[in-house]
């Protein structure tokens, strides 16, 4: 009998203490009920997400974790919670608006734009929604100085190659843009863009026996861009684009003859450039991943690029970002090698929700590249090597104004290019320059 008692209560020891490794689902449906009336967010996600390890998943239960973590800002993380509280209850009026303003906040209105889509206007109007930021202009000046002082000093150095060329020595150049982005429908948003670049040069000419510099020559430069984007919903976003460029610009000829002494003249070239691009992002928790697929069809001839880039939110937000990606260029007369590679970095930080530092870095061959969905554009016969880039923005208040400028520094080569080519020759001399940019930008 003694045994027999020994052994019934080792057993209810046993019951008891698994009754408390695994508390029961009213445990923490209380526990993480009473934490969400106390506001007290970190442990609620703690809990929240023990209970759903112990099969404890509803809906109530995810709404909390979800909003626990959007009150800590970690709206990228809270995303999933409120999806799958709409598979709960589908519709629920209180996850949607959630839902949408975790994808505003974490950087991606068209996403929330396609969420609200499905929303009735009353519910909208009821949580604010139509009264968000839809639209943003800006308006941006940007300064690049070459430091090439020592080559403009030597202009001598086209001489002696034997043949008749070209080589241009970049000094200064400027450029101005005015751009609009809105959305434009309950899935879809339109960016346009204008530039005007004014390039300033020394532009030195040899046909093989004569040279002659030409100290003002100059590249005008229009642009005009445009693109696409269209939202599931889900975090996957398809933006196309057309880039147009057109540069004008003087090139010289020497004339010479029997018994007379030898003259320069010049003649104007125009080119046309068009650049299109596909681009396809998915967003999800704190990771983001794009592809991009170009095509460019410069005056000097055509070309296609590749590349991928990935981005790291590790805080669910904007606070913190860093990202690397890498492209590689197929082979063109204009970079005359078989084919280029670029590679980039960047690393984004926001103080306090107003102040933000975005540092972005690009080596390779940069000549012709396309970046950032095709907006920007690296064409010059001149190869740029490696870019440092950093901007500071400071959001002025509730008017929805941002004020941001910054500075940049860059290596590149310039060589001579031989008469009826477009590819320069293996004789590249080095230049530093810096540049300075400075905007402002307008969300209403």
């Amino acid at each position: 009998m003694q045994r027999a008692g020994l052994i019934i209560l080792f057993a209810v020891i046993s019951l008891l203490a698994g009754a408390q490794g695994k508390k029961s689902f009213f445990y923490y449906d209380s526990l993480t009920y009473t934490m969400y009336e106390q506001s007290d967010w970190r442990s609620l996600t703690g809990e929240g997400r023990r209970a759903l390890s112990l099969g404890y998943d509803y809906y109530y239960m995810r709404m909390r974790i979800g909003i626990s973590l959007f009150e800590r800002r970690q709206y990228l993380y809270a995303i999933p919670y409120f999806r799958k509280a709409l598979e709960f209850n589908e519709g629920d009026p209180v996850a949607t608006s959630y839902l949408y303003y975790s994808w505003l906040y974490a950087g991606e209105p068209l996403t929330a734009s396609a969420i609200a889509a499905d929303m009735p206007y009353d519910q909208r109007k009821l949580y604010g929604i139509d009264s968000t930021a839809k639209n943003r202009m800006w308006g941006e000046y940007l300064f690049h100085n070459a430091r090439s002082e020592e080559l403009v000093s030597a202009p001598s150095l086209a001489e002696g190659y034997g043949d008749s060329g070209n080589l241009i020595i970049p000094l200064w150049y400027s450029g101005t843009t005015f751009a609009w982005s809105g959305i434009t429908g309950d899935r879809s948003a339109l960016t346009l863009a204008a530039t005007y670049l004014q390039k300033n040069n020394l532009l030195v000419y040899n046909d093989g026996g004569y040279s002659y510099d030409y100290p003002e020559h100059r590249v005008n430069q229009f642009q005009l861009y445009a693109a696409l984007s269209l939202a599931s919903g889900s975090g996957i976003t398809f933006e196309p684009s057309i880039h147009y460029l057109t540069a004008g610009y003087s090139l010289v000829n020497i004339t010479t003859g029997y018994g007379m002494t030898p003259g320069a003249w010049l003649y104007t070239v125009r080119e046309h450039n068009i650049i299109t691009t596909l681009a396809v992002r998915s967003t999800t928790r704190f990771i983001s991943l794009s592809g991009e697929a170009s095509w460019a069809g410069f005056t000097s001839g055509s070309g296609l690029q590749a590349g991928g880039t990935l981005k790291i939110m590790p805080l669910g937000n904007k606070t913190l970002s860093m990202g690397a990606s890498a492209a590689v260029k197929s082979p063109s007369a204009t970079t005359g090698e078989e084919s280029g590679m670029v590679y980039g970095g960047y690393l984004g930080v926001v103080v306090a929700g107003r102040v933000s530092l975005d540092i972005t870095a690009l080596g390779g061959d940069l000549r012709n590249y396309i970046h950032r969905s095709g907006s920007v554009v690296f064409n010059s016969v001149n190869r740029t090597d490696y870019l440092f880039s950093g901007i500071v923005s400071l959001q002025t208040g509730k008017s929805g104004l941002v004020l941001y400028g910054g500075a940049g520094y860059s290596s590149g080569y310039t060589a001579f290019i031989p008469a009826g080519s477009e590819v320069p020759d293996n004789n590249e001399t080095n230049y530093k320059s810096i540049s300075i940019t400075g905007g402002i930008s307008w969300l209403f």
